[in-house]
Order: C-alpha cells, then structure tokens, then sequence
C-alpha cells in the first residue's frame, strides 16, 4: 500500500437506522435556509464569504485558482496552472496553498511532479521545493494539508530521505521560510521501529493542533497497522504526539479553537469503547490533556469532513450531526433540509462520489456541498454551492468566468464544442445560451436530439445549463455565443465567445495562402496525422487531398 498517498481501506459492515420521527426533530428553529451557488468553493473562509478553488479555462486548457466573494469582488492568477488537490486558504483569502507543478524543477526529478505551492494574495505562487530531506516516491513529492487561519503556517506531507522513503508530516511558516518537523511513533520493544508514515491533514486556527495518521508496528504481532488516527498537540514550545485509536481509524478535521477532532473508530476501537462494530462518526472533546471520545450515531456509511470552529457543528458525506438536532444522532442532510423546508429546485445535494460537503463556516451554518443540477432533460451538469442553513438575502448573478472563443475546423472532439459559463448568486439560477442572429440581435438557443452524444447528429445540447455544447448537424455551429444568467434578484449575461473556422487554404496558418501550405499539408498527410483530415469524416484519405485543393486554388478564405 502507497502510506503517501490520500485514502483507505475500510470494511463492508451493517447499517443501523432511527426512526424518521427522530430524525425530524430539528433544534432551534430559524429562517429557511437558502443556497448559493458558486463554482469556485473549495475552502471558504470562517465568515461564508469567500471562496477559493480552481475553473477550468478552455482557451488556456488549464485550471486557474480563483478567490471570489460573495459581494462580487474576484481575482484570479494565471501564472501556474493548478494541477493538486484542493486549495487551502487562511481566515480571509489572502494566502493560499496547494500543489502545483514543479516548473523550475526545483526537485530534481522533472518539472511534471507536483510540489506545495503557496501565493500571498496580489502576487504570484511561489514554489516551496521539497520539504527537509525530502525525495521522490510518485508524481506527488509533497502536498498541503492545510493552514492555520490565524498564523498562516502551512501543513505540509511529503516524501523524505529516500525514494519512496517515510512519509512525515511539517509545518512551514512562511515568514521566515522555516520547516518543523512533527513528531512521530516508537513501536517500542522489540522493534523500536519509527513511524513507517505519517501525515498531517487538519490544523487548528493557531496552529497548536494537527489531526491525521501515523502507519507503525503492533508491538504483539509486530504487523504493520495503519493508518491509525492521530494527533498532534504543541504546548509550550513542544510538540507532542496522541495516537487516538491504536488498531486503525481516522482523524480527519480538527475544530478552529483545537478542541474538537472528528474521525471514524477502527471496528476493534469501537467494540472495545462503545460496544459496537458499528463505524459511525466520532467526535473527540479535549479534557485537559485527554481526549474523550463521542460515538455520534447514525450510519457506518457516514464519513465525517467538517466541524465549525466550535465543534458543535459536523457534516460529511450524507449528514449533519448538531446536539440539538434528532436528539443529538447524525442525521441525514436530505432528511433535515426537507423537514425544515428547504427545497432547492433542479438539484441533487451531493455527487457521483457520495453527499460530500467540503468546508464549513465557523458558526456551522454555511455548508459547501457537491451538486448535481438535472433541470436540463439533455445534460446534467455538476457544480457546487453554500448552503445557508440560516438563510440569507438574495445575491444577484455575477460572471466568474467568461465562455472562451475558438477556432476549429469543426465540432468533432469528444461531445462537441464545449462553452462554460461560470456564475454565482442565490438559487433559483436559470441559464440560457444565445447566438448572435446579426449585429447586436441575440436568438435563444433551443436542445435538439438529446439523445445523441456524435457531434454530427446534434447542433445544441445543455443551453438551459451553464455548459452549451455545440454540434454539427446542419453546419451552423460557427458564430458569437453568449450565455445569461437570471434569478429571483438580478440578471447577469456574459462577454460572447467566438466559433469560428480557420483558413483551411492557410494549412500553415502563418497569414498567406501559398506553396508552403501543400508542403505542411502533405507532411500531415503523409503521416496520417488527424490534422490532415480537412474533410473532417474520420480518415485522411484521398479526399483530403481533394478537400484541400479546392480550398487551396480558391485562394484566400
């Protein structure tokens, strides 16, 4: 097993279930919440109003980190493309973290690995290079697991030593540029082997409380057992070490004020602890230098991500668990938003992966969550968004990100030619595509045969979705696109983007039609390549050759 990389193994086991009538009983009743959708919400900030994550730019064909606020203010750096995991943010955006490509080849081993980069908001990502003694085992040399919000050091896991060497957990600061080294396990006698792997996932806001895992050996059957949950507490000036379940578990997220940590138990550790092989979520409270476990209930297919600043508030995938809501037993997000009457029209809460919520505000009520929007009968798209379970005013769209023009021969690759329109602002946010008719004349864009995926037996696909993608049926795709936005509050529409298809008697494309064009087209042809298919039917054949003489003698295009 790679102990580098993210993930484990967990068992199959049985389900255990509550009364419906249970689950509905909702504590502290308030305003219904509300959601708003925001394509970039990988972290959030304590307060619920900024967002970071990355948008996919198709004329660059690369991801771009973007931060945006609710109030409409957004930057984004086109400097390095994001190639990581999710990207960390401080208390108020303005220093971020994640893994980038290591494009100076600062560590040796080739500028496509993947290393910690970290950008203080208004300049440029800077790379951090290995951490100490680092080395290589996969693409991945090093990656973040978060920041802490108050002090801005960044919790970073990597490779060191050797190839494929102990995976251990630092903290970087970047004030100075320094790394600390976290303490890992003995297994004692007879071994006295060190941690095999360990690696930090979570971090309190002042940085004195790091969660994660640490992989070492059963001091009675000398078995590698592992990853088992962890963690990791500084105290005047010392950093100290607690292994929370010595048979396995998790230790995913630790609360702001570092007093809470939620995970999941190994089966041994929940027999022993709650008489159960149930593995429901756990919530550990810190009592001095204890920390005292909490089976929170539910199901053994809950899997915790997130708890407030307080640790009164934690949801994951499918639930939310509040004292004060169903009793105090984990609860299904669906069931409660439904019993509080929060419909949210077109959407399905979660993903493919499972009802994932990926940042939670410090007070618990701002929940960002994975969705999938089934309005459109020809194209299901997937986005994410904030629930507000206290509900908020109505935010009018905003464009985060324009559709983006190209220049192609025509829409043969993979579904079509594909525009993305990236908005944010309250639910119910509609969309549609138009093409420009004439100058200044915009026409509303309809679906046709929805059921074909061949860009040649559709023209349009998903134009009440923020993705059009455009067809070749009756060759009329080329032209000015744009897509608007409307909801309860406001209307937003975005800049066009341009279709449009190059001078196929221009084959080099250097501005002039003449004989360097035949040469390029027949080294293309000669060797089969997919650019000499002008004809666009598949195959390079005769008919290319055909194809692009008559383009090539009218001259021009």
């Amino acid at each position: 097993m790679n102990s580098g990389k993210r993930g484990s193994i967990s068992r199959i086991l049985p389900t255990v279930t509550f009364p419906v009538a249970m689950l509905l009983i909702a504590g502290g009743a308030g305003a219904q919440p509300t959601f708003f959708y925001t394509p970039v919400s990988q972290s959030m900030t304590p307060d619920g109003q900024t967002f970071v994550g990355p948008l996919y730019d198709a004329a660059a064909n690369a991801h771009w980190v973007h931060r945006v606020n609710r109030n409409g203010a957004h930057q984004y750096t086109t400097d390095r493309a994001w190639k990581g995991d999710v990207v960390k943010c401080n208390a108020d955006a303005t220093l971020l973290a994640t893994e980038m490509n290591d494009a100076e080849n600062l560590a040796g081993f080739g500028s496509d690995r993947t290393l910690a980069h970290v950008l203080q908001l208004g300049s440029n990502w800077t790379n951090l290079g290995l951490t100490p003694n680092g080395n290589s085992c996969d693409f991945s040399l090093n990656a973040v697991g978060g920041i802490a919000r108050n002090t801005n050091q960044v919790l970073i896991s990597g490779w060191s030593t050797r190839e494929c060497g102990p995976y251990r957990a630092w903290l970087f600061d970047p004030s100075n540029g320094e790394f600390t080294t976290l303490p890992v396990s003995n297994s004692g006698p007879p071994l006295f082997a060190d941690a095999r792997s360990a690696r930090g996932d979570s971090i309190s806001d002042d940085g004195t409380v790091i969660v994660g895992y640490d992989t070492n050996y059963d001091p009675t059957s000398h078995g590698l057992v592992g990853p088992r949950a962890t963690v990791w507490r500084k105290s005047s000036g010392v950093w100290t070490q607690t292994i929370l379940d010595l048979y396995g578990g998790s230790a995913v997220a630790v609360s702001g004020d570092g007093n809470v940590i939620i995970g999941r138990m190994s089966v041994e550790t929940m027999q022993s602890t709650f008489a159960t092989t149930y593995r429901t979520p756990v919530r550990w409270v810190r009592v001095g230098d204890a920390w005292v476990p909490q089976n929170l209930g539910g199901l053994d297919t809950y899997r915790p991500t997130v708890v407030s600043a307080d640790g009164s508030t934690i949801a994951g995938e499918g639930f939310i668990w509040r004292p004060s809501l169903a009793g105090g037993i984990a609860t299904p997000l669906s069931t409660y938003l439904a019993s509080v009457g929060a419909v949210f029209n077109g959407l399905t809460i979660g993903s493919p992966a499972g009802a994932s919520v990926s940042a939670i505000s410090a007070d618990g009520n701002s929940l960002v969550v994975a969705v999938i929007d089934r309005r459109n009968p020809c194209l299901s798209t997937y986005g994410s968004g904030v629930i507000d379970l206290a509900g908020t005013a109505c935010a009018p769209p905003r464009v985060i990100f324009d559709p983006s023009s190209m220049e192609v021969a025509s829409p043969t690759i993979d579904y079509g030619l594909i525009l993305n329109a990236f908005f944010f602002g309250t639910w119910e946010l509609s969309y549609q595509w138009q093409k420009e008719s004439a100058p200044g004349q915009w026409v509303d864009l309809e679906d046709d045969h929805c059921g074909e995926f061949n860009p040649n037996l559709f023209d349009y696909r998903g134009t009440s979705t923020y993705q059009l993608r455009v067809g070749y049926l009756n060759g009329t795709w080329a032209g000015n696109y744009r897509c608007v936005a409307t909801n309860p509050c406001g209307v937003a529409t975005t800049n066009p983007a341009s279709l449009t298809e190059p001078c196929a008697a221009d084959y080099n494309q250097d501005g002039g039609v003449d004989g360097m064009d035949v040469e390029s087209f027949f080294v293309d042809w000669a060797d089969g390549g997919l650019r000499a298919d002008v004809n666009q039917d598949g195959g390079v054949d005769g008919q290319d050759v055909e194809f692009f003489f008559v383009r090539w003698e009218a001259g021009g295009c």
